[in-house]
């Protein structure tokens, strides 16, 4: 890629101008996914956890 963009005058220090950024807004990106994914596996816990007392709830009035 550095080799195409010396052929057209592309300079490196502008490439890394450009591709910085990008790189710092897809870092964030990932992150704030990972956040949500991490949120969710709590979440789904927490929910596993209040359905499995709640079915032994029931058992225990249906028995």
């Amino acid at each position: 890629m550095l080799n195409n963009s010396k052929k057209r005058g592309i300079t490196k220090d502008a490439i890394r101008k450009d591709m910085v950024p990008a790189l710092r807004e897809l870092m964030q990106a990932k992150h704030r996914a990972q956040k949500a994914v991490d949120e969710l596996v709590d979440c789904v816990a927490e929910l596993e956890t209040r359905v499995g007392k709640f079915e032994k709830l029931v058992q225990e009035v249906l028995r």
